[in-house]
């Protein structure tokens, strides 16, 4: 027995020390081999710089080293503590990076239109980049259709491409963490004359680019311009082009866009032969007329647009006579002694050149309002005129 024993040993021996060399080396620790913590803590403040993304810095850095790592053990501490690391983390061939997605966070939600919701997401790489994402469904391919033909635009909101997935539509855009010209609205938060020029100037330039392409907008109100104003920079922004069509083709007897910001014309006009360019340049000029007086027309909601077709045509010209009413009484109200000082010669403020610029946008008479290229120009000789420096006395909000 002894010797069977002995045999025994020396044919199984090294097997057996083999078998636990093995299973000793699996449960050594794995040592991480991404870049330092201090590297990935900055990363994180660079994203928290921007605003609140729906992680704090803790989950950000443990997100950061996640995807940084590529071994067993970094996967099974995602798994271990998933909970106290509410995102996604998903490889984007669009990017050829990783994205996080905070999941359980209402400060990554941005804004919900009517079959969209925007949210934030980061861009992981050396600089992190939080972005805005809109998920839409697969039959608003038409908006990224005119994204691709607008692209890199001035004045259009920067357009980083598109995912198919699934039954959605994943589309990416810069983040501005200000939001649209609205939300200054909404808090009646003042913007200077230079700061104002500098906005309009960009969203004018954009609806160039669309209409230079024989592109209406159709959709132009505040929460469709976004603006990013700090020490750095002032710039606007246009969004939306979900309404965005030919304007040839937009002569479908409808005329979309927000009530407050349509003009008059449909009352009393086919709706089949309505300028549509003159349209936007009409809507453009409400959201110009809103920064410069900090409030709208006086003849805004007179009518609604979308229930035209239940107005008697007696009470459609009543209603466009109350609009021609209104817009004479605050043409003399509000540029009356700019009127009279242009046409005797004397010289005109910046302040006064947009606010007759202003009411040649809202002309009554759609022939009579400037092309969009002449508001550009107009607005970049203006711009010009005025030093970077300047701090302008007449707050493009007064009363």
């Amino acid at each position: 027995m002894r010797i069977v024993l002995f045999f025994c040993i020396v044919l199984f021996a090294p097997q057996l020390f083999l078998m636990c060399g093995e299973k000793a080396r699996s449960h050594q620790r794995i040592v991480y081999q991404g870049p330092p913590i201090r590297t990935l803590e900055k990363r994180a403040d660079m994203v928290l710089n921007v605003g609140k993304v729906g992680l704090n810095r803790r989950q950000l850095i443990l997100g950061f080293r996640f995807i940084e790592s590529k071994t067993k053990e970094c996967v099974n501490f995602y798994t271990v503590h998933e909970s106290r690391i509410p995102c996604l983390i998903e490889r984007s061939e669009l990017f050829h990076g990783f994205l996080l997605r905070s999941i359980q966070s209402k400060e990554a939600f941005i804004g919900r239109g009517c079959f969209k919701k925007v949210s934030k997401v980061i861009l992981y790489g050396p600089q992190p980049k939080v972005l805005a994402e809109c998920s839409a469904p697969l039959d608003e391919k038409h908006e990224i259709d005119i994204l691709e033909q607008i692209r890199g635009g001035e004045g259009i909101v920067p357009y980083y491409g598109a995912v198919f997935r699934e039954r959605k539509i994943l589309s990416y855009y810069e983040y501005f963490p200000q939001g649209s010209i609205g939300s200054l609205f909404a808090r009646n938060k003042p913007l200077d004359l230079l700061q104002t020029v500098k906005i309009f100037h960009d969203i004018a330039k954009g609806v160039r680019v669309l209409h230079e392409k024989g592109l209406v907008h159709r959709d132009l109100h505040e929460a469709n311009v976004l603006v990013d104003i700090t020490s750095q920079r002032c710039i606007g922004a246009l969004i939306d082009f979900g309404f965005t069509v030919l304007a040839e083709n937009a002569n479908d007897g409808t005329v979309q866009g927000a009530v407050y910001r349509c003009p008059p014309e449909p009352l009393v006009d086919d709706l089949a032969t309505i300028d549509r360019y003159a349209v936007d340049v009409y809507a453009l000029g409400t959201l110009l007329y809103q920064a410069v007086w900090g409030k709208m027309v006086s003849w805004a909601g007179v009518y609604d647009i979308h229930v035209l077709h239940k107005y008697p045509l007696s009470e459609r010209k009543e209603l466009y006579e109350r609009i021609v009413s209104l817009y004479e009484a605050s043409l003399e109200q509000d540029v009356g002694t700019a009127i009279q000082k242009s046409q005797s010669g004397y010289p005109l403020t910046n302040l006064e050149k947009i606010q007759l610029l202003i009411y040649q946008m809202l002309d009554v008479v759609p022939e009579r309002r400037p092309s969009i290229a002449k508001v550009s120009s107009v607005l970049e000789v203006i711009l010009e005129s005025m030093p970077e420096d300047e701090q302008n006395v007449e707050s493009a909000l007064s009363p």
